[in-house]
């Protein structure tokens, strides 16, 4: 199991010691986004099982591992078996818009499966257009911006992150926009037919 987007790969009898009572597994698949891995990089469909059971039906979104496995297409299979419900990926790329032509191919693929391919990883609202247009049902970006101030009374980091209203709304526009021009996939966010 994999917290904030990094993977995780063990031995069963590790894997197993992992696996967490329902209310955490609920926030790490539901809230954040989970994942594993074998020690050779392909789906961990053991693991997939126990997170899958102890979400008790929630919707399971499989992380950016899923980059990094040999197969992406049989990994699209092995996540659809293990009832995944979405995947978040760049196309194996360090961006999304760098990984365009491997996210157009996956599309399909995705679509044929009933899994929601969701592009994330250094998203932009100028990227959205290429990416609806790539075949992506959804999309996932960081909209937020740093807040320079001096460190509290307790002492930490000084600054914080918020949410840029800005970035939201251009964001918002650029996937209505670039759904309305995308006649072969319904709008970004549009639920997968299950």
């Amino acid at each position: 199991m994999s917290h904030r987007r990094r993977a995780w790969t063990g031995a069963p009898a590790a894997r197993q010691a992992r696996v967490v009572p329902r209310p955490v597994a609920l926030e790490i698949a539901v809230q954040d986004v989970a994942g594993a891995l074998t020690a050779s990089g392909a789906v961990d469909e053991a693991a997939l099982a126990a997170l899958a059971d102890a979400a008790g039906g929630a919707d399971l979104t499989f992380h950016r591992a899923f980059d990094v496995v040999a197969d992406r297409g049989q990994a699209l299979a092995d996540l659809r078996q293990a009832d995944v419900r979405r995947v978040l990926t760049s196309g194996g790329a360090p961006c999304a818009a760098d990984g365009l032509a491997e996210l157009r191919r996956l599309a399909p693929l995705a679509t044929g499966l009933g899994v929601e391919l969701m592009a994330g990883g250094g998203v932009r609202p100028g990227d959205v257009a290429a990416l609806v247009a790539a075949g992506v049902d959804a999309v996932h970006l960081s909209a937020r911006r740093a807040v320079a101030e001096a460190a509290g009374p307790g002492g930490g980091p000084a600054g914080y992150d918020v949410t840029d209203a800005d970035v939201v709304a251009a964001a918002a526009s650029a996937v209505t926009s670039a759904a309305a021009r995308s006649p072969h996939r319904p709008p970004a966010g549009t639920p997968s037919p299950r």
